[in-house]
């Protein structure tokens, strides 16, 4: 499904077409984004070349990667709500873990349809659970293409009893190129990160932001970059031949996070959810391309 702009060519899979795993969100798969019909913007969680049904792409949000709902209360065997893809079998006493692709999987009754602007297009998914347990949930998701923008504005509804406590984050796999790439936060400093892995050195943290080197293979994570900041807040990931990608989002978010490979890099903007009972939260998402 493709919405387009002056600027922008957005190519969204189906939910269940191309990615089945258990992890991301299926109202959330963006599988190419080109700026002015340059080359693909985007890239993946495996190799270039490889592909799994059940690994990250694009852009793909998640719900409750480290807090899902209804898992803990969950007897082996029964279903438990993932947030974005439907109900999952638990299939025994071990922890929740996001890594793992449940066998069973119940996807949600899913809907769409396309809104066109004066320059540009929008695509409105929405999902809805149904209950079960005492949890339910409907979710609706506005992909919107302007210029050299692109939007998305999701509103989360809790149609349970049962309250609901998770996050939500995107997962930008964003193609990467050449051997220097910067990445700058609108609130200055990179802070203390929480957690780092860091082999060969190839993130080198300062109070510009981050300077990443592409000359590197390693697999690097940084956990908490900056913490508790306000809404309008925003990373930008740049270097040299590389489309210049800005993510910034309405709302105050708890942390930001930094994932990536030689291959691609991935900035994480964690949005946290409480909602009570027949309560709703909305949040947007605005990322901007630029050379």
């Amino acid at each position: 499904m493709k919405i387009a702009s002056s600027r922008l060519l957005v190519d969204i899979d189906e939910p269940g077409s191309r990615y089945a795993g258990t992890r991301f969100d299926w109202t959330s798969q963006v599988a190419s984004v080109r700026l002015d019909g340059s080359t693909e913007i985007l890239g993946q969680e495996l190799p270039p070349g490889e592909f799994r049904a059940d690994r990250g792409y694009g852009l793909h949000c998640e719900f409750g990667i480290k807090s899902p709902i209804g898992y803990d209360d969950c007897l082996v065997g029964e279903w438990f709500p993932k947030i974005g893809v439907g109900w999952l079998r638990r299939e025994g006493p071990q922890a929740y873990d996001f890594f793992h692709t449940y066998r069973e999987i119940e996807a949600a009754e899913w809907q769409w349809r396309r809104e066109s602007g004066l320059d540009g297009e929008s695509l409105v998914l929405s999902m809805n659970s149904g209950l079960r347990r005492g949890w339910a949930w409907s979710l609706e998701r506005t992909w919107t293409v302007r210029g050299n923008t692109l939007e998305c504005l999701t509103r989360l509804e809790n149609t349970g009893n049962k309250a609901i406590e998770t996050d939500e984050y995107c997962h930008n796999f964003l193609a990467v190129h050449g051997t220097e790439r910067h990445l700058r936060f609108s609130w200055g400093a990179a802070a203390q990160p929480g957690v780092l892995v860091n082999p060969e050195g190839i993130l080198a943290l300062g109070a510009g932001g981050v300077d990443i080197d592409g000359s590197k293979s390693g697999e690097f994570y940084a956990a908490g970059l900056g913490r508790d900041l306000p809404a309008g807040s925003f990373w930008e990931l740049s270097g040299p031949g590389q489309v210049v990608v800005r993510e910034t989002l309405d709302c105050p978010f708890s942390h930001c996070d930094l994932w990536g490979k030689q291959y691609v890099i991935s900035p994480e903007l964690f949005m946290p959810l409480r909602l009570a009972p027949g309560s709703s939260q909305s949040w947007r998402r605005i990322r901007t391309f630029g050379a």
